[in-house]
């Protein structure tokens, strides 16, 4: 199975649908998610595929508790600017890139699924990649989404930079740049 048509436009019935959501929730329905990983990894990672596609395998594939969308996240943050998809999703009210938003959401809702394949600590280390750019990413209020005692006892150092970074370009009067301005 390959093709995004094929993977996110179609449940696990083999009806078509414009819902993604139905592609993504279904994974918790059911293991005939599995059989679509490798062809949402190839697509995910096919540069010749429209950025929006590629953003989509991922999030799904986070979604799931996947190991290799949380690496893609992983590798993502430490570089915001420059993944593909940089700038896709702009937040209306701030007019300000909320792409990171997105792979935040997936990474609460894969918690269900993270200790059946094997991929929680992944999924702590795609949060602390997300929580590292923080203070120059915008992700509406969905990283707040993931916070738990546990997250925030394994994430604390990173949360505690982040915040002291901008709490210190706050104080400078530094103004933060975003992809749309």
């Amino acid at each position: 199975m390959d093709g995004y048509r094929e993977l996110l436009g179609t449940d696990f019935d083999g009806r078509p649908t414009d819902d993604i959501d139905d592609v993504i929730h279904g994974a918790f329905e059911s293991s005939r998610h599995r059989a679509r990983v490798p062809g949402l990894v190839a697509l995910m990672n096919d540069s010749g595929a429209p950025e929006i596609e590629r953003f989509l395998a991922c999030v799904v594939l986070v979604n799931r508790g996947e190991a290799a969308g949380y690496e893609r996240v992983i590798s993502a943050a430490a570089d915001p600017g420059n993944v593909p998809w940089y700038g896709f999703s702009i937040d209306r009210k701030f007019s300000v890139d909320s792409t990171f938003s997105q792979p935040a959401v997936a990474v609460d809702g894969s918690r269900r699924l993270v200790e059946e394949k094997g991929t929680a600590a992944l999924r702590e280390r795609a949060f602390r990649a997300l929580v590292r750019p923080a203070d120059s990413q915008y992700f509406e209020d969905r990283l707040g989404e993931l916070i738990d005692s546990a997250t925030v006892g394994a994430a604390l150092a990173d949360i505690q930079d982040v915040v002291g970074r901008g709490v210190r370009s706050l104080a400078e009067g530094e103004k933060r740049e975003t992809a749309s301005g």
